[in-house]
């Protein structure tokens, strides 16, 4: 793809931004902080399982390059194991590599609308990718096939100009959770031959299962009983699959950006504990308070330049 053909289509991408968000906008809040920064909403509602699983994302305005499968591994559908590579133009590119949500359920690596066109005109490699869902494995194996794209592009992204020492993982919802967990149980990466210093930083939009155990006695009795068949029905089940349980000192946990909602009353609350253990083990983190956001909104405005979730992603992987 030409530096000309991206030139385009990222102008076409902040024309369509210009109509994306129906939220207000917030240009005086900072990008990222330590802190809640975003403007303050009204008390947030609950909302179900099944409108976490509903699609947050449109499929991407520009084609990738290539499409590969990343893992032999039997699955219903060879596409769960395969990964979308939108490439920069450059050489020794950053590569960014995004793990879409929907409930551990559903959901597909072609639906991140302006992200790739917003990566690739910043000199960045896009990676999207798929892994096996629930019911067909358990989320334990949808982490440990994260673990195995990553492992597949720090092996063979430089055939598509990318910088495997230039890693970053970021995803959404339920992708956020498990980037999450392969961005601090060290087994994961190791498994599929590679480190947690592979990573330069992980990037979590917007999920609350970073502390199961928790989760399952704050949230309420509907949710509670759906969460507790998709994480296994064993305390120690529920212990394995928490991001927090596997955070201590001296092990590369990389730095993390932590963007949440407003849309679910829990969910500020069990991110912020997240933060607060990562920083005790001395991880460098950032956090985002996106209180006037939805849940779709904080994956949508990816790509979006006036938006300050926007600006907090890019700060935080250039600087």
């Amino acid at each position: 793809m030409t530096h000309k053909w991206i030139s385009l289509l990222v102008g076409v991408s902040l024309l369509m931004a210009c109509r994306l968000s129906s939220a207000p906008k917030a240009d005086s809040a900072p990008a990222a902080s330590s802190s809640p920064s975003a403007p303050s909403a009204s008390a947030p509602t609950q909302i179900t399982l099944d409108q976490l699983i509903q699609p947050t994302d449109e499929p991407s305005i520009i084609v990738p390059e290539a499409t590969v499968r990343y893992s032999d591994l039997r699955a219903s559908n060879a596409n769960l194991l395969s990964l979308d590579i939108y490439p920069s133009g450059k050489v020794n590119s950053a590569v960014m590599i995004y793990v879409h949500g929907g409930g551990w359920q559903t959901g597909d690596k072609k639906n991140v609308y302006l992200k790739p066109a917003a990566f690739n005109a910043r000199g960045f490699v896009f990676v999207s990718i798929n892994y096996r869902l629930l019911p067909e494995v358990t989320i334990a194996d949808e982490a440990a096939d994260v673990a195995r794209a990553v492992a597949w592009v720090k092996n063979n992204i430089a055939e598509y100009g990318g910088d495997p020492t230039q890693l970053w993982l970021m995803g959404h919802s339920a992708g956020a959770h498990l980037v999450s967990l392969v961005g601090t149980d060290e087994s994961l990466l190791q498994a599929a031959g590679a480190n947690l210093s592979d990573l330069r930083g992980v990037i979590s939009l917007d999920t609350q299962a970073y502390d199961v155990p928790k989760l399952l006695k704050t949230t309420n009795n509907s949710l509670r009983g759906k969460y507790a068949l998709l994480f296994g029905k064993t305390p120690e089940s529920w212990m394995a699959l928490s991001p927090s349980t596997h955070v201590q000192s001296r092990k590369d946990i990389p730095p993390f950006l932590i963007v949440y909602s407003g849309d679910i009353s829990a969910r500020g609350d069990l991110s912020e504990a997240f933060k607060t253990k990562l920083v005790s083990a001395g991880v460098a983190v950032q956090i985002v308070a996106a209180m006037d956001k939805n849940h779709a909104q904080v994956n949508r405005e990816i790509g979006v330049e006036d938006s300050y979730i926007n600006a907090a992603v890019f700060d935080f992987v250039m600087q």
